[in-house]
């Protein structure tokens, strides 16, 4: 299902995760915020400046919580760590 597809649907929802392209994280924001969605977003916030500017804008009418995130699972120490616990020497 496309974000889309889901801001027009009758789910409810609190909060949306935004993981798309960096360049395609603006459109999503800004929707999700319009529908009262707390968001979660990877970084980076935005690739442009400008798209940065017009998050924050709509983030403060929305009173809504925005959080960018740094996802640390492809680093080495976290892969280190996911194989110890694989073969039961971290549990």
């Amino acid at each position: 299902m496309s974000y889309k597809n889901l801001l027009v649907s009758s789910i409810k929802y609190d909060a949306a995760i935004i993981a798309t392209m960096d360049n395609k994280h603006t459109d999503p924001i800004i929707s999700f915020l319009r529908k009262g969605c707390h968001i979660l977003v990877e970084k980076p916030l935005t690739d442009k400046f400008h798209d940065g500017l017009k998050i924050l804008r709509e983030q403060k009418k929305s009173n809504h919580i925005l959080s960018v995130c740094h996802t640390l699972r492809y680093m080495d120490a976290f892969r280190h760590l996911l194989s110890f616990i694989k073969i039961n020497i971290l549990k």
